[in-house]
């Protein structure tokens, strides 16, 4: 999960919520180490070259067939 901190609309402790319930669901399944929750500070609902890269990098390393 990338969000930006000054995003309206998912503002950051809704993004926590979301988080922490997630967080136990990976857990539940041994997958806790794959979670990845980041905020970057300041940026708005923007999606930056290194947002797309990590997020292309994520679905290519458990999506591909």
């Amino acid at each position: 999960m990338m969000n930006g901190g000054q995003d309206a609309g998912s503002p950051v402790a809704g993004i926590h919520a979301i988080e922490s319930v997630v967080r136990r669901a990976y857990a539940l399944y041994g997958k806790s180490a794959e979670l990845q929750s980041l905020v970057y500070p300041g940026q708005g609902h923007v999606y930056t070259p290194a947002i797309w890269a990590k997020t292309l990098d994520w679905m290519t390393a458990r999506l591909k067939a």
